[in-house]
């Protein structure tokens, strides 16, 4: 299969944060969790974007990372910090 993956960028909001996802390709879905804290979705990206081609690639920057919106909720930011995270 020699055609461009389809690709869609967004913000979805979870929780009332704005998170941002990429989708690439279409079929079964893939989805790909960064590590962190500091990771984002593009670590993966250039190893994997080839997958398209057969599945539906799904990429998220987590809270606070990338492309996704710090964290508002300072309960989960003190945790952070009491853990060193």
């Amino acid at each position: 299969m020699n055609t461009m993956p389809l690709m869609d960028e967004r913000f979805i909001s979870v929780r009332g944060e704005n998170i941002y996802v990429k989708i690439l390709g279409q079929g079964e879905p893939l989805v790909f969790l960064h590590g962190g804290p500091g990771g984002e979705h593009r670590y993966f990206l250039p190893h994997l974007e080839g997958l398209a081609e057969y599945y539906q690639l799904v990429f998220y920057d987590q809270r606070g990372c990338g492309r996704s919106e710090e964290s508002s909720d300072k309960e989960a930011i003190q945790w952070r910090r009491k853990w060193k995270l």
